[in-house]
């Protein structure tokens, strides 16, 4: 069969993918905010879940499923079967951030603390765990303790003081709730995180089976699919470079093409070559074309980045930089990355452009949309100096 015949063969069982449609048509609330993979975010939702003072509606039966949870996976040292399930639930205060501490369960009636580093796709840094064993057992030395560090996967912790959890845990834990009787949103906003965590967090076994069975079937049609699909960093160069050749052309930058890169599209001004002329030593300009500034779109993984950046390349830098401060003052502008002195460049940054590769291919306007989110972060710039140099 050619490459022809295997895409035809996928078009012609295209009823294959419907099973697919279940999770990639659902709308979920944290995919929509992109918070999948924020630490901070997950904890202060799990925060609101296991408090049993919020207005969830759920009371205390997270919490005591929590605890049930410890009492019958994990080796608690310090407390037994018994203490950890014949106790005063009501009495737990969540808490966030204290002192850098992800998560803590604090009751004063049961003199118990349960402190929880929440980990999704980062490490342990800077002797954490240890840190934060040291600070509780200073604050509440007359408490009994449990340290959990918390994971997807359930990784081990490094300080043996500590027990590890995992977000199937999570899950597990939050598949016993019943919510068929609580407020519709609070349901939906649990339903939407339990899966949003099957999905993205413990990548979901009977998703990953599905999309392996299709590709088993249509392996040769999806790789030349694959294989052929326009790259993201192209796709957004492209309409980037676009924008800034309707700049050139309106005469309000000064933009070619060949002073860029795939990642980062770089212009400049009539009014920013007037105070920095172009040098004759192009070999040893900022970007090999004479030119000692200018201003540079990145394009990121989710996000472009409006700059306008100094090199450092001069033999009096002394002169050079109180040159580029005297520009920027009558700007009002202040350095964003100020490394002069230390041999790196100095830069101004404007401002960001959140860009969803996921959603771009489906959306028609997405041009028009990106166009016009560029005026707003580039033409003030350009306006601004421009004015303040037509007057001197």
């Amino acid at each position: 069969m050619n490459d022809r015949e295997c895409l035809e063969n996928l078009l012609l069982n295209i009823d294959i993918l419907d099973e697919l449609k279940l999770y990639a048509e659902h709308t979920n609330i944290f995919d929509i905010l992109k918070i999948s993979n924020a630490e901070l975010k997950h904890s202060i939702m799990l925060a609101y879940i296991f408090s049993p003072n919020e207005n969830h509606g759920l009371g205390t039966k997270p919490i005591e499923l929590f605890f049930k949870m410890l009492a019958q996976n994990k080796g608690i040292d310090n407390l037994n079967v018994f203490e950890l399930l014949d106790i005063d639930y009501e009495d737990f205060n969540v808490i966030r951030e204290y002192k850098n501490i992800d998560i803590l369960f604090k009751s004063s009636k049961n003199k118990i603390i349960i402190c929880i580093e929440n980990k999704i796709w980062t490490s342990e840094h800077d002797n954490q765990l240890n840190r934060y064993k040291n600070i509780i057992d200073t604050e509440y030395e007359n408490y009994k303790k449990i340290f959990l560090y918390l994971t997807p996967y359930g990784d081990l912790p490094s300080d043996n003081n500590w027990h590890y959890i995992s977000y199937n845990d999570i899950v597990n834990i939050l598949e016993q709730i019943d919510i068929d009787n609580i407020n519709p949103k609070v349901k939906l906003l649990l339903q939407d995180y339990k899966n949003m965590i099957r999905s993205k967090i413990m990548n979901d076994n009977e998703l990953k089976e599905l999309c392996n069975k299709i590709y088993r079937k249509h392996k040769r049609a999806i790789d030349l699919i694959i294989e052929n699909k326009e790259d993201d960093i192209y796709y957004f160069y492209s309409i980037i470079n676009e924008y800034l050749l309707k700049l050139n052309d309106k005469g309000l930058i000064i933009y070619n093409e060949k002073d860029s890169s795939p990642k980062t599209l770089r212009f400049s001004t009539k009014a920013l070559e007037k105070v920095f002329p172009l040098i004759e030593d192009v070999k040893n300009s900022f970007w090999g074309n004479g030119r000692t500034c200018g201003y540079a779109v990145e394009i990121k993984q989710n996000k472009l980045i409006f700059e306008l950046y100094f090199s450092n390349y001069f033999v009096d830098k002394d002169i050079q930089y109180k040159k580029i401060m005297d520009y920027l003052d009558k700007q009002s502008l202040k350095p964003t990355k100020d490394a002069w002195k230390n041999g790196y460049h100095l830069s101004v940054k404007f401002g960001n452009i959140e860009i969803d590769s996921e959603n771009t291919y489906n959306n028609e306007n997405e041009k028009d949309v990106i166009f016009s989110k560029l005026d707003k972060i580039i033409l003030p710039v350009i306006k601004k100096e421009k004015d303040t140099y037509d007057k001197n």
